[in-house]
């Protein structure tokens, strides 16, 4: 009995299904259509083909509304794609392995355009928990970079109020001392005051590694100091720049003085050029040279391209063999 109702399901399960859904086509070919549109969305965000910051945007054409919102899950709050926190308490609901994941804004509220949504919120499921899961991890690399900028900072301010001024003050007390000296002992205290000089000079250098002081006086003047220490020309050219955040600033600064080094270093270079714009609140950053190029991606510019992308930015990079290399970077 047990066999027959099993084989009896597995005939007419498929047939269920195709019933189901020629009914839908029939009824409701609208919605049909707009699901299957997610669903093969939803498809190609698994295969790799589109990427799941898409979602909003294929929700509303499928929805038919402009004015749809996507808010996800985050830390206890509501942000849109962004990371933006928003305040909305109301909306569609969705739900993933038991939790909220996400809320879905319409401006049409109908029974029709309700059930539709629905529908429609089933379908992106996927791509929806994906890109809340890869919105998280943006924020969470974006936190600890920025904790380790501030942790940079206070160890580049301990350094330079610290060891460095006990160092100069010990320098000067031994020159006090000096005046008092036989020319044989005086020359002891040279050797002395020189290797601290040397220590001093050590630690700034340290310091500057920590955080660059250049960026003390903003982008364009720490750009034109690395320009001005180039060997060969380097064009750098600033357009007016709204205030970033100090993580996308010294992300840029390092970015730009690792290209121009590696154009140094390999590619033979002889003139870098530096592009440095806003675009819809984005920081961008183009490094182009006219050396051999032919860089391997994966390889010399590993580091920087986890740079960029460790505070949430994006790469590319454009090498042709004998063309130079261009890179461009959106912070």
């Amino acid at each position: 009995m047990t066999a027959a109702a099993f084989a009896a399901a597995l005939v007419l399960l498929p047939l269920y299904r195709f019933v189901n859904g020629a009914v839908a086509r029939v009824v409701d070919r609208d919605r049909f259509v707009a699901v299957a549109m997610v669903e093969h969305f939803a498809a190609d965000v698994r295969a790799g083909r589109r990427v799941p910051e898409e979602t909003e945007s294929v929700l509303r054409e499928a929805q038919g509304d402009p004015s749809l919102r996507l808010v996800l899950a985050e830390g206890g709050a509501w942000v849109d794609l962004s990371g933006e926190t928003c305040a909305f308490d109301d909306g569609l609901t969705l739900e993933f392995g038991g939790d909220a994941i996400a809320r879905i804004f319409i401006t049409n509220r109908s029974a029709r355009a309700q059930r539709r949504l629905a529908g429609l919120a089933r379908a992106a499921a996927v791509p929806i928990e994906v890109c809340r899961l890869r919105l998280g991890l943006r924020v969470s690399r974006g936190r600890l970079v920025a904790a380790t900028i501030a942790e940079r900072r206070r160890l580049e301010r301990d350094l330079h109020d610290g060891a460095q001024q006990r160092l100069i003050a010990t320098g000067m007390h031994l020159r006090t001392i000096q005046r008092d000296l036989d020319p044989g002992r005086s020359a002891e205290i040279d050797r002395a005051v020189a290797e601290l000089e040397d220590t001093v000079a050590e630690l700034r250098q340290l310091a500057h590694g920590v955080r660059p002081s250049r960026l003390d006086d903003g982008l364009g003047p720490a750009l034109e100091a690395v320009r001005a220490a180039a060997p060969i020309p380097v064009d750098v050219q600033v357009s007016p720049l709204p205030v970033f955040d100090e993580v996308r600033v010294l992300s840029a600064y390092l970015v730009v003085s690792e290209a121009v080094t590696n154009a140094l270093k390999h590619a033979n270079a002889t003139r870098v050029g530096v592009r440095v714009s806003e675009t819809a609140g984005q920081l961008c950053v183009e490094v182009s040279d006219d050396g051999v190029g032919g860089v391997a991606v994966n390889g010399t510019l590993t580091a920087l391209r986890d740079r960029v992308e460790s505070v949430g930015g994006t790469v590319a990079i454009s090498s042709p063999p004998g063309h130079g290399t261009t890179i461009t970077a959106v912070l």
